[in-house]
């Protein structure tokens, strides 16, 4: 009973912990997945065996290209029906959808649109930057440009007003042109909202290779924060692995804890923090359980193997008898 007692009071001193703000110094590893960033870990570090934790993941990167107003086929619903319109405003004049590899996007530049220079960029890769200029002395008709992995082909047009531009993704990668410049807020990576229904978690226990398929779910009060309960049974190494997409883009990495090289906590016996008796955990008691029902079941096993070593010695044993009783009393008849 002092036993359950205790866990319980470990438990919801876990819980406890894990309504703390999100911004507490825990080891948690993180890296750069194509153009988000993935800091991940245990909800409560150090983490105990036996203690209810979580999966904590914190997504950022650039902004979505699904608020553009695009129409899905490539081609853009901004209006341009007005001569004043900011040639500079990001995504003023005309944004993309994310294109993969062999995807069109057009736009038409306006007829009141003229005697100016546009600048754009791909919204993926802020290397990758154009311009249109515009005048009557430009291209009229269709001017395609290529996009590949880090260059536009030709990058800088001269077209007329009413002239259609196609930019066809010629790379393996994902991009998004946009008219515009970014400036350096906007090039800050945002935390990634809404993706509970397009990622999962797979946390592996990597000593036993057990693993299970947990559901990512949002902090409401924090965007971009997941969390995945779980209560841990066995310590040592653990490896999470996230999978599935975000924006259209294929995710899958796997992530390790301290013991196998990583930078989250590994998971450890909650002895440390016991007191003022060591409890035995669950683990443990199953264990000497288990090693105590196989050592009395191989004795058994002895013991009825020389029980009937014993029975079968006694039978020969008396057969033996009997038979010399026989052999005395023939000898005596023959007297």
């Amino acid at each position: 009973m002092k036993y359950i007692k205790t866990l319980l009071v470990l438990s919801f001193a876990a819980i406890l912990l894990s309504w703390l703000p999100p911004n507490n110094a825990f080891a948690h590893g993180g890296r750069d997945v194509n153009d988000f960033n993935f800091v991940i870990g245990f909800a409560s570090e150090p983490a105990y065996e036996g203690i209810i934790n979580a999966i904590e993941l914190k997504i950022t990167g650039k902004p979505s290209q699904k608020d553009t107003h695009s129409d899905g086929h490539g081609h853009d619903h901004h209006s341009h029906g007005h001569s004043d319109i900011d040639v500079n405003a990001h995504g003023g004049i005309f944004a993309s959808e994310l294109l993969s590899a062999g995807d069109k996007f057009s736009t038409t530049i306006a007829k009141d649109i003229n005697n100016v220079e546009i600048p754009y960029h791909d919204h993926m890769n802020h290397d990758i930057t154009g311009t249109i200029k515009v005048s009557d002395e430009g291209d009229l008709g269709e001017v395609k440009v290529m996009i590949h992995e880090t260059s536009l082909m030709p990058s800088d047009i001269h077209v007329q007003p009413g002239a259609t531009i196609i930019w066809t993704n010629y790379s393996k990668g994902l991009h998004a042109i946009t008219s515009g410049v970014m400036d350096s807020g906007q090039t800050e990576k945002q935390p990634i909202s809404g993706l509970s229904e397009t990622l999962k978690a797979e946390l592996i226990h990597v000593s036993s290779k057990s693993s299970v398929i947990l559901n990512l779910n949002e902090d409401s009060d924090n965007p971009g924060r997941y969390t995945s309960p779980f209560i841990p049974t066995s310590p040592g190494v653990y490896e999470i692995r996230v999978y599935g997409t975000i924006d259209g883009v294929e995710i899958d990495e796997t992530f390790i804890s301290m013991g196998g090289g990583g930078d989250f906590d590994d998971i450890v016996p909650p002895t440390s923090i016991q007191f003022p008796q060591k409890l035995t955990s669950d683990r443990e008691i199953t264990g000497a359980i288990t090693e105590a029902t196989e050592i009395s079941q191989l004795a058994l096993i002895r013991s009825n193997t020389l029980n009937t070593w014993v029975i079968i010695s006694l039978v020969i044993g008396g057969i033996g008898i009997a038979v010399s009783c026989l052999s005395l009393g023939l000898q005596f008849r023959k007297k």
